[in-house]
């Protein structure tokens, strides 16, 4: 875990520095491109891209404006925006392990292996699956 970490900091700390190339950002554009115009052609995720726009009350032309805007970034309007929003002191790291040997329990295990069978909670318009219980709740 240390090493990933010291890793991280050290990229960010590079990226903060001497900014990223002009073939680093046209490749993360590209890819970027690419992948929302891929997904375009599948038919859930437009059904979700048109319903997402219906909410928030926009058309098809906001994705458009987007990603000409996003196509027309130089490496230097990409290099002040990542200097004037990421700052290393503002970011987080959480790291999480399982114990080797996990405390016993009365309850049954959850199947982890399928989200489906564990507790559900209604959280807005999402179902979440509960995947830990919490003490005095209902298997």
């Amino acid at each position: 875990m240390a090493k990933v970490e010291a890793d991280f900091n050290q990229e960010l700390a590079l990226a903060l520095k001497d900014g990223f190339t002009a073939d680093e950002v046209a490749k993360a554009k590209k890819t970027w491109l690419d992948e929302r115009a891929q997904q375009r052609t599948e038919v859930g995720s437009v059904a979700e891209l048109l319903s997402s726009r219906e909410r928030w009350d926009r058309t098809l032309l906001f994705d458009a404006k987007l990603e000409a805007a996003v196509a027309a970034l130089t490496p230097q309007q990409v290099n002040d925006a990542f200097k004037r929003h990421i700052d290393p002191t503002d970011i987080s790291i959480v790291k999480a392990a399982t114990s080797k040997s996990p405390a016993p329990s009365n309850n049954p295990p959850l199947r982890r292996d399928n989200p489906a069978s564990a507790p559900c909670r209604r959280v807005s318009h999402l179902t979440v699956p509960v995947l830990a219980r919490h003490p005095g709740e209902a298997a």
